[in-house]
């Protein structure tokens, strides 16, 4: 599903660079909050830590419904 509504975000004329900039920034963001994670587990704990987790999910799950359903060029 990633995938494709990234595919779906792209002009067809530059595909290949959109998807590549559009990769990059979630890789950089997972990367990021991966490299965060493990030392913020060890200094709250398990229980706070997933807390945290889970009221930090909330802005993007809200953010879901603003996610433009259409393609930018139709098929």
């Amino acid at each position: 599903a990633h995938v494709v509504f990234l595919m779906q975000r792209c002009r067809a004329a530059f595909s290949a660079s959109h998807y590549a900039l559009a990769t990059a920034v979630v890789s950089l963001a997972s990367t990021f909050s991966g490299a965060i994670s493990g030392p913020l587990n060890e200094r709250l704990g398990h229980p706070w830590f997933f807390t945290v987790a889970f009221l930090a999910s909330w802005p993007s799950l809200v953010l879901v419904l603003f996610v433009p359903k259409n393609p930018i060029e139709p098929a």
